[in-house]
């Protein structure tokens, strides 16, 4: 199988464009020359006109056209091409000759034939265009000071020539100079001979070192006693008058501000200064409705994202700027497929198979053919998470560069690539944590997420999974995916078919279906909500599908929220019939010990009318006896030394149970007939309807089982935390549980194929499940045995009792002298047992008994003697 680098080629880009080199190109060079720079050239040839860039340029090029002054934001993340818009904006501006502008245009023209006509526009027009790269100035400098700044550099450089005192310095140094230095030169001179050892004269100082001299001499005026009589700076208002002045003096049409790095110049302003710098922006908006004057501005969000700005200035900005300009996820697409990512001719049908095994594989993936196509072997959710987690770019390391060197690989910054990687993987999202973990770790904010990641998850991932490398790896993928969905500007969530999506985990190659997702959340992710703590498993509320569950990483999650989280989750998943199998196994002592019953026979002696009688107690759901079971237990009581068979119904589905008993009785009656039928008792209880309380139990019952292990000295003490909650839960509903499923037996009635039947019996009439057993198969043993209350017995007799009437009694057939105290043992077994049996004939006084045999009176003897002449005959 081929591997990705057989695919695509990677051409050599820019990965970082900065309208700084435009500026210093402009002022160093005149229009042809700058426009014949390799620099220059590369970035027209390099430039793409996506639809977000089409429309944005074709949008500026219109107001411009027209005449009509205006300000533009535009926004997108760091790397996503503004600095490159912006260069290439001033350069398409500029009048040059034809044949200079001819390597500019010309690449976008092929692109869109739309652009002929601003080319001809803007070759008769001459415009002052000055780049303001904002990160090349300190934050402590006003918007207003730069820009004038920037106004002076570019006139008074090579390409114009022309001098002024727009910027603050130069116009407080001539000020400065023409009316105070005359006064104050000689004493000046000697602060500079001190300060600046080797210079002689404050003008000498002014003319090596301007910048010196300027600091010199504010902080000079600040310490005179007298307050200088006159302004020092150049208000606002008359610098803007002044260049209206020298751009119709010079014939210029228009002066074009393209200002870059906006928004994180205005973030690292202080409140006072950073609405100051607005109110200028402001300003400036406001004066290009009736001046040629222009304004784009690039930004990573919007205006108003960008600190502590007054509402009221905010709305007045808005009204002079166009705010819709953007370059979007979109935009980066469309860059990846026709810039930076080239895909081979022979490629097509390898890309197409790669997405049809990724189909089959997740057959639920929200992910179209030409999609994949455009963007391969970028994964969709890559680019979705890069903006989320656009914070995290600098002006060094944006999307571009992130997506060059993340599928090339750079060794100097230890970054593997994916070319070597099989056709069928991707450049999945977690990609984007490695890409920026150090500014993860460098940022006060999100420092705790570099430390959660490999002071806590690396190092427990790794011992959980230690017999899997394979799902150790994946499942630190995801951490990291977590934590980039944590950390977003919008804290994006996702479900766990979501995230089996974009971890794209192929735990078992070559399978189809939701095997790949039943991997990752009932085994990975299930082991690591079972082991590891900062995980949050948040159930659906519209679906019961495991998949639609939500996970989450939390560095502040308590344990409570934790806690109640999870019996939220097992309260939702759990099936009713799972949850009283459950309880019924915590049954196991006092008067109805339901858990020995449970999916088992269960073996119980009673006494019936003073003889033992044995019989199988099982619970079990009555629906699933068949036919032939039934059939089997009577001829269990037939064949063996058991007398009854007690079948106990679950608490659930009580008409259904019912139903089917008395179909199976129905058919014991007919088919076959026998009497042993009678043997088979069914109980059923009455319906368990407390669902909260038994679901709340569940879930007290499942977390204390989930962390009984959490005593160990190397578990968390989260999970410690979390142990003694559950227990202690537990316990306030256990008894009171355990006596609503009791009652609901208490209430039950028995069915039985003589009849059916029900009974109070109070727990004081009973010691235990024996006593309350013998009540309950009285009725069904007396219809199996009907006459047996004529040869029942007064006394329990037990095998050693039994034995000693024989020995004693029945084989000599006479017993004298009954009456002494000897023989008070014999006289209670001759009297319980031989007399109902009508078996004795005593004397008058009772001294001597004598055996006394006679079928005619004796039911027990005629029976006994048909059975011998029976064997006999037999």
């Amino acid at each position: 199988m081929p591997k990705i680098k057989e695919l695509i080629e990677l051409p050599m880009v820019e990965t970082v464009i900065q309208l700084r080199k435009m500026r210093d190109l402009n002022d160093e060079y005149d229009s042809a020359a700058s426009f014949e720079h390799p620099y220059t050239r590369g970035l027209a040839e390099s430039f793409v006109l996506t639809e977000d860039i089409e429309t944005n340029l074709l949008v500026i090029m219109q107001v411009l056209s027209e005449r009509k002054g205006r300000g533009f934001f535009l926004t997108g993340s760091f790397g996503a091409g503004k600095s490159h818009f912006l260069s290439v904006l001033s350069l398409l501006v500029q009048s040059v000759s034809a044949k200079s502008a001819d390597w500019i245009w010309f690449p976008l023209i092929r692109q869109q034939q739309k652009l002929k006509n601003y080319r001809r526009i803007f070759s008769e027009r001459r415009y002052l265009t000055v780049e303001i790269p904002l990160l090349s100035y300190q934050a402590r400098r006003g918007l207003e000071e730069i820009l004038f700044d920037a106004i002076q550099t570019r006139l008074s450089s090579s390409r114009f020539q022309i001098d002024t005192d727009l910027a603050e310095e130069s116009y407080f140094l001539r000020q400065f100079k023409i009316h105070i230095l005359p006064l104050h030169e000689h004493k000046l001179d000697r602060v500079v001979q001190k300060k600046y050892p080797g210079m002689n004269t404050w003008k000498r100082l002014l003319n090596n070192n301007r910048q010196a001299a300027y600091r010199l001499t504010k902080e000079y005026l600040a310490g005179l006693p007298e307050k200088i009589p006159f302004r020092m700076s150049l208000d606002r208002e008359e610098g803007f008058d002044r260049l209206d002045t020298i751009l119709d003096k010079h014939g210029f049409d228009g002066v074009i501000f393209l200002i870059d790095e906006l928004s994180e110049f205005l973030k690292s302003k202080k409140k006072e200064s950073l609405n100051e710098d607005a109110r200028f922006l402001q300003y400036i908006g406001e004066r290009s409705a009736t001046r040629p004057l222009w304004i784009v501005a690039a930004l990573q969000e919007h205006i108003e994202k960008t600190g502590d700005i007054q509402k009221a200035v905010i709305d007045k900005i808005k009204d002079r700027y166009h705010t819709h300009l953007s370059l979007s996820t979109r935009h980066v697409r469309e860059l990846i497929d026709h810039r930076l990512i080239i895909k081979k001719k022979s490629a097509s049908k390898h890309i197409r198979e790669a997405y049809r095994q990724l189909k089959f594989s997740f057959n639920n993936i929200p992910m179209k053919e030409d999609e994949f196509i455009e963007i391969y072997p970028i994964h969709p959710e890559t680019l979705e998470v890069l903006d989320l987690c656009a914070d995290l770019f600098s002006q060094r390391r944006g999307t571009v560069d992130f997506i060059h060197h993340q599928v090339k690989g750079d060794p100097s910054r230890r970054i593997t690539g994916i070319l070597e990687e099989d056709f069928t993987n991707l450049l999945t999202p977690d990609r984007v944590f490695d890409h920026f973990e150090d500014r993860l770790r460098d940022s006060p904010q999100l420092r705790k997420y570099y430390e959660l990641y490999h002071e806590y998850f690396y190092k427990r991932i790794h011992r959980l999974f230690s017999e899997d490398k394979s799902d150790a790896l994946h499942s630190l993928r995801l951490i990291k995916i977590l934590i980039l969905l944590k950390i977003s500007d919008i804290q994006s969530q996702r479900t766990l078919r979501q995230l089996a999506h974009m971890l794209l985990y192929q735990a078992l190659s070559g399978i189809s279906g939701g095997v790949n997702y039943d991997y990752l959340s009932g085994h990975l992710i299930q082991k690591m909500i079972d082991e590891l703590s900062y995980l949050r498993l948040t159930s659906s509320p519209d679906s019961d599908d495991p998949l639609d569950a939500v996970l989450e990483i939390d560095p502040e999650t308590t344990t409570v929220d934790i806690f109640s989280d999870s019996i939220r989750t097992i309260r939702r998943q759990a099936e009713k019939m799972e949850m009283i199998s459950a309880l019924l196994r915590t049954v196991s002592y006092g008067s109805i010990p339901l858990a020995q019953f449970l999916d088992k026979s269960d073996s119980w002696t009673v006494n019936w009318m003073n003889s033992e009688r044995r019989g199988l107690v099982r619970l079990i759901d009555l629906t699933q006896i068949t036919n032939k079971k039934a059939s089997e237990l009577i001829g269990h009581i037939r064949t063996s030394e058991d007398d009854f068979v007690l079948m106990i119904g679950y608490p659930l589905q009580i008409d259904a149970q019912r139903e089917h008993v008395r179909q199976l009785f129905r058919f014991c009656k007919t088919d076959p007939q026998d009497r042993f039928a009678k043997g088979i008792i069914a109980w059923i209880p009455t319906p368990f309807t407390e669902d909260d309380l038994l679901r709340d139990w569940y879930g007290y019952s499942m977390l204390a089982k989930k962390y009984a292990r959490s005593n160990h000295e190397n578990e968390s003490q989260q999970a410690q935390e979390l142990s003694r909650m559950a227990e202690s839960k537990l316990g306030s509903v256990e008894s009171l549980i355990r006596s609503s499923i009791q009652a609901c037996y208490r209430k039950g009635e028995f069915l039985s194929p003589s009849r059916d039947f029900s009974f109070d019996f109070p727990v004081s009439a009973y010691k235990g499940f024996e006593d309350l057993l013998g009540l309950i198969v009285d009725r069904p043993l007396k219809a199996l045995y009907p006459n047996y209350h004529e040869i029942r017995t007064m006394v329990n007799l037990s095998t050693s009792s039994v034995n000693e009437l024989i020995t004693e009694f029945v084989v000599p057939g006479q017993v004298d002298s009954v009456h002494l105290p000897h023989r008070n043992y014999l006289r209670g077994l001759i009297h319980g047992a031989a007399e109902p049996l009508r078996l004795v004939r005593s004397d008058p006084a009772h001294r001597s008994v004598r055996l006394k045999v006679a079928p005619e009176k004796s039911v027990a003897c005629r029976i006994v003697l048909e059975r011998v002449n029976e064997e006999m005959n037999g």
